[in-house]
């Protein structure tokens, strides 16, 4: 197996972050996750992930695609790497959407849609997406006994 190289993400999301701290108002919740990710752009544990993931992610500009509550910064990339496509990212928890929703903004990043929604009873009607990403977020859903079972098929029909 070859090894893999984060370098590229890292890079690409400090750059991003670099973009948006100029922007923001350092105290705010969104300037202080820049701010954050300028000097720690990737967590160790999301080298990889990321790497992997991305590899494995076929998408083309007129494609819409759904983010299940992955690490918000890696869908920040994805959006400003491909403008063409559409992106729509769910998360339950509202504190993980307001500062990213600002720093998207902040950037310009018009193809990338929050929302906050269950994942096991989204609102998009069947057949809506072209592909669905997520990573490591199946594991956490509850119940711990089928709980990644139901939102896995949620996602497949959506």
């Amino acid at each position: 197996m070859d090894p893999i190289d984060p370098t590229p993400f890292v890079q690409s999301i400090r750059e991003l972050a670099s973009r948006a701290a100029r922007t923001l108002p350092p105290r705010s919740p969104a300037g202080r996750e820049a701010r954050a990710r300028v000097r720690r752009p990737v967590d160790y544990m999301r080298c990889a992930e990321f790497t992997l993931a991305s590899a494995q992610l076929s998408i083309a500009p007129g494609m819409s695609v759904l983010d299940v509550a992955s690490p918000q910064w890696f869908s920040l990339l994805l959006a400003s790497r491909f403008p063409g496509v559409r992106f729509d990212y769910v998360n339950i928890l509202d504190e993980e959407l307001g500062a990213v929703r600002e720093v998207a903004a902040c950037l310009g990043l018009e193809n990338i849609c929050y929302h906050r929604q269950d994942v096991r009873a989204l609102s998009f009607p069947a057949g809506h997406f072209d592909r669905a990403i997520t990573i490591s977020v199946i594991e956490h859903i509850a119940p711990e006994v089928g709980g990644d079972v139901l939102a896995l098929e949620e996602v497949r029909r959506a």
